[in-house]
C-alpha cells in the first residue's frame, strides 16, 4: 500500500500484517492498495483518522483478465535473448535503499512478433545479506516508463547467491509480449544492512527506479544492468 502520487509505501508480510505513518499525511491525501491478480481500492487518509474499522473494511475485487485470442500456426521457432551481455566490468549498481517496495528496471524490445518469455536472469555482483526474496514483475510500456502490470499471479524468487546468474523460470506463466515492455525486481522483505547490486555498464538502456510501486519512476541515466530475457520467437519474423 502506497500513497497515490507519493513516494512513500510499505508492503505487507505473509500473514497480510504491515506498517505505515500516517503523521505526516493530510487527510486530503489518498493510501492505495493493491496486489497482483486483484483490482487496487483507494483509501482517504481522512476516513482512516475518523474510523478505526476503514482498514478491516478494505477488501479488494478479484480482477478480470480478458486475453486476445492467440492463434498458434506450425512453424520453428528460435531462441532468442533480448538482453545484452557486458563482458567484463568492474562496474555495478542495485536498488536506491533496500526500503521495501523499492523497485529496478529494465526495458526490453520484442519488436512486432510475438515473443514467448521463458526465463529472466539478472547478474549479481554482490550480495552480502545471504537469503533474500524479491519480486519480478512483468509492465507494458507507456510513454518510456512501465506502465500495467501484465502479470496475473505473484512471481516470487529466493536466492542466497553471493555472485552469479540469478534465473527466474518465467514458462509456468504463459507470458507473451509484443514490442516493448519492462521487467523489474522489487523488494518484498526488510534486508536488513547488506548490499545487493548487480553488474552494470555505461552502455545499455537505462535503469528505471521508484521508491514505492505507487511512485514516479526516474531514469538512472548513466548506467545499465546487465538483466537479460530469453524466449521463443518464431523463424522468419522479425524482432
Amino acid at each position: 500500500m502506497e500513497f497515490l502520487e507519493k513516494n512513500i509505501g510499505t508492503v505487507s508480510n505473509n500473514q497480510g500484517s504491515f506498517s505505515i505513518d500516517l503523521t505526516q499525511a493530510n487527510d486530503t491525501d489518498v493510501l492505495v492498495f493493491s496486489t497482483i491478480g486483484y483490482k487496487s481500492k483507494s483509501v482517504r487518509v481522512s476516513n482512516l483518522r475518523t474510523d478505526s474499522k476503514t482498514l478491516e473494511n478494505v477488501r479488494l475485487e478479484r480482477e478480470i483478465y480478458e486475453l486476445n485470442e492467440v492463434v498458434v500456426k506450425p512453424g520453428a521457432f528460435r531462441t532468442v535473448n533480448l538482453g545484452r551481455s557486458f563482458g567484463r566490468t568492474r562496474l555495478s549498481a542495485g536498488f536506491a535503499n533496500n526500503k521495501l517496495g523499492n523497485e529496478l528496471a529494465m526495458e526490453f524490445n520484442a519488436g512486432k512478433t510475438a515473443f514467448f518469455p521463458e526465463r529472466f536472469e539478472a547478474v549479481i555482483s554482490t550480495n552480502t545479506y545471504g537469503k533474500i526474496k524479491l519480486r519480478v514483475n512483468v509492465y507494458e510500456a507507456a510513454n518510456g516508463v512501465p506502465a500495467k502490470n501484465i502479470l496475473s499471479e505473484n512471481i516470487f524468487v529466493e536466492t542466497e547467491i553471493k555472485k552469479g546468474i540469478l534465473s527466474v523460470d518465467l514458462t509456468p506463466y504463459d507470458l507473451r509480449v509484443t514490442g516493448t515492455f519492462f521487467i523489474s525486481l522489487e523488494i518484498i522483505e526488510d534486508m536488513g544492512e547488506g548490499r545487493l547490486h548487480f553488474v552494470a555498464d555505461y552502455k545499455g538502456k537505462p535503469i528505471l527506479t521508484r521508491a514505492v510501486s505507487q511512485g514516479n519512476w526516474r531514469s538512472q541515466d548513466d548506467v545499465s544492468l546487465n538483466f537479460s530475457v530469453i524466449g521463443k520467437q518464431e523463424v522468419g519474423k522479425s524482432k
